[in-house]
């Protein structure tokens, strides 16, 4: 009787000591609850658990309970899926916008942006904010540049020795996808300050790449594009013999530009603007003519839409006109 009294005893004190019934306490689940529990718990267990009753519980991570109190508590060993591709879509594109307005992503880029683009409106309201990005740097002449003082030399030392910091780290699969993040973000900073720091835009077009025609002859034309949702619209200047052609495609967030022209004469430095219908002006950019045959193309954006825009003005930094493409 003594034996059998003690070992009822050490049940009451185990059912009664704390924790002893608490899911974290690793001591096993207790039963079911008929309905939800009143108080802080009815916040954890909204309904009847799978609506059974005087069960076990189930896992936790079926009946939507909250994680963190109901279960061990532990390190998440992914994330998942659907969500972290969404949001890495939207970063990649989104780190990508400036390129895009600038026209300096590849064709296949381009593409995948647009699609992006199409289905994301957020993408689309970040877009719509960097779409006087161009026309802001046209305004900008080499005599201001000239003026900027040069990047520090130890900028880029700190970015190296960041980056091999970062290198040296032992690898885990969780940084798979971060670890060229720091030399990505260097090289893109320093095309950033050698854009800013240069003095000029560069064309489009390179010396090797270009395959510029004869400047008695206009700008061959481009192969159509797919869908046929580029305009090409050509002008020429006679007392110049001056001769382009401007493409443009209808965006969301305005109108995007590609002009082509020869007949430029060699060493000029050209600005191109865009005249609203309503009488305003925008800059779209600058650029500098290098090659002998005085051929050149530049691409760049406006926030004017198809529908309200006049004419293109090429002119010289001095202000004279070059070639007007009435649109």
């Amino acid at each position: 009787m003594d034996r059998r009294a003690a070992r009822d005893d050490r049940v009451r004190l185990r059912r009664h000591r704390p924790g002893a019934g608490v899911l974290d306490g690793r001591r096993g689940a207790g039963r079911a609850e008929r309905a939800a529990p009143g108080g802080a718990g009815g916040d954890l267990l909204p309904w009847p658990v799978g609506g059974r009753d005087r069960e076990d519980a189930g896992h936790p991570a079926r009946h939507g309970e909250v994680p963190h109190l109901l279960r061990t508590a532990g390190a998440e060993t992914r994330i998942g899926g659907a969500g972290d591709g969404a949001v890495n879509g939207c970063t990649d594109v989104r780190n990508a916008l400036g390129s895009y307005v600038l026209g300096s992503l590849d064709a296949a880029e381009r593409s995948r942006a647009e699609a992006h683009l199409a289905d994301c409106p957020a993408c689309r309201d970040e877009l719509a904010g960097l779409a006087g990005l161009p026309a802001m740097l046209g305004r900008v002449d080499e005599s201001q540049l000239e003026q900027l003082a040069g990047p520090p030399p130890e900028l880029l030392d700190g970015l190296l020795a960041r980056a091999a910091e970062r290198r040296r780290r032992p690898w885990a699969p969780g940084r798979r996808f971060t670890r060229w993040a720091p030399l990505a973000a260097a090289a893109c900073l320093l095309l950033a300050i050698g854009a800013l720091f240069g003095g000029f835009l560069l064309p489009l077009g390179t010396e090797e790449t270009a395959a510029p025609p004869a400047s008695s002859a206009p700008p061959a034309a481009p192969p159509a594009a797919p869908g046929g949702d580029v305009e090409r619209i050509a002008a020429a200047n006679p007392a110049t013999d001056i001769k382009g052609y401007v493409l443009l495609r209808k965006k969301q967030w305005g109108t995007e530009v590609e002009l082509h022209l020869s007949g430029v004469p060699k060493g000029s430095h050209c600005r191109m603007l865009v005249i609203a219908r309503d009488g305003r002006r925008d800059a779209l950019g600058s650029w500098y003519v290098p090659y002998d045959e005085g051929y050149g193309e530049y691409r760049g954006s406006t926030m004017f839409p198809r529908g309200q825009l006049f004419s293109f003005e090429i002119v010289g930094l001095d202000g004279q006109p070059l070639l007007t493409i009435p649109t």
